[in-house]
């Protein structure tokens, strides 16, 4: 017989540990909170760094192939070392990048149909950041560095509001393991409700700029920089190219996954669609 999830118990939980600043974030590794103390340190180092990066083998290896791409690195140029590639890519930007790697892995759930919702999630807010970047590149024609590191971290940060609503999902049914239904319909109803409002007290936990609690709202605010307004921009383009049948590319790997679009079909509806748009 099938046990049913009560919605209402859980998001009213969630509510009153939020009023009282006594959140917690499920499965939040320690690389996470590692790595959102080292924002804005001016006194870090590359030795300090690694050594936080290192505690995890997997965001280790992304961040070192990374370095390697031209983006950072000259064609032929070969980085083996997580120390060289922070010195490549820089210690502000390797902070980033490594939040946003380590962010990704805490929507991994052992729910089937919750983990799979997550990684759907994750999938959209990464098409979110290729668009995003894209914009950048069509309106600043050389996209500063530090802009594409702050898509790529405001992109994982989207749906960080979800985690605590998700891991509460996930406990119930592993305590009832095998009677539980979900209907994700009502899923996506109370994550509507509650993400932004989660994910925005989550942020100011971790002290991050103002800028990315306007990102994770999905709305755009004329009076910010236009790379603040990227995502949001991405998420409406997404959205038009779905209400017109119109192929975005899938990214293949790492790399490709924070690079801008390369169908160059895709680029120029983009260009028409932001000229449109009165925004470039």
């Amino acid at each position: 017989m099938s046990s049913c999830i009560d919605f209402d118990s859980i998001l009213h939980r969630l509510a009153a540990e939020l009023k009282k600043d006594e959140l917690i974030i499920p499965s939040m590794p320690e690389l996470v909170t590692n790595l959102s103390k080292q924002l804005n340190n001016n006194d870090l180092t590359v030795k300090e760094l690694a050594q936080i990066i290192n505690t995890d083998t997997s965001v280790t290896s992304q961040i070192v192939r990374l370095s390697q791409t031209l983006r950072y690195s000259n064609p032929g140029t070969t980085i083996t070392s997580l120390p060289n590639a922070i010195s490549r890519i820089g210690l502000n930007s390797s902070v980033s990048i490594g939040l946003a790697l380590a962010i990704e892995q805490t929507f991994q759930f052992q729910t089937p149909i919750l983990k799979n919702y997550c990684r759907n999630k994750i999938n959209q807010s990464n098409i979110w950041c290729r668009i995003a970047l894209t914009i950048c590149k069509i309106k600043y024609v050389s996209t500063p560095p530090l802009v594409v590191d702050y898509i790529m971290l405001a992109s994982a940060l989207i749906n960080i509001g979800i985690l605590p609503f998700i891991g509460s999902l996930d406990n119930y049914c592993r305590d009832n393991y095998g009677k539980v239904d979900i209907n994700l319909d009502i899923v996506e109803k109370y994550i509507k409700s509650i993400r932004v409002p989660l994910g925005v007290a989550i942020l100011r936990h971790w002290k991050f700029d103002q800028s990315f609690e306007q990102v994770i709202t999905l709305q755009t605010d004329s009076s910010s920089e236009f790379y603040v307004n990227s995502i949001p921009y991405a998420k409406i383009f997404y959205d038009y190219t779905k209400e017109n049948n119109i192929e975005i590319e899938q990214a293949k790997d790492l790399i490709e996954m924070y690079s801008p679009l390369t169908d160059l079909h895709i680029i120029e509806v983009l260009t028409q669609w932001l000229k449109k748009e009165q925004l470039i």
